[in-house]
């Protein structure tokens, strides 16, 4: 699992990843638990490196890999 900052384009969660990082699922947690212990605190370390780099003109652009979106084109 992975939370990250994307550019936004013009279809759903397909833009450029700016920033992510890679979470290792613990299936001993509940949901919620799982989200908030560590998704939470991925996605706002994610979104600080993001907003540090862009002040600092560091913009990153990197493609997403298409075959591991999230976002399913044929829905």
């Amino acid at each position: 699992m992975c939370a990250l900052c994307f550019w936004a384009d013009n279809g759903i969660d397909t833009g450029d990843i700016c920033e992510q990082e890679i979470i290792k699922i613990d299936y001993s947690l509940r949901p919620r638990e799982f989200y908030e212990r560590h998704i939470l605190p991925s996605m706002t370390r994610t979104l600080e490196r993001a907003l540090i780099n862009i002040s600092s003109g560091v913009v990153r652009r990197v493609s997403q890999v298409q075959e591991y979106a999230t976002y399913d084109l044929k829905i």
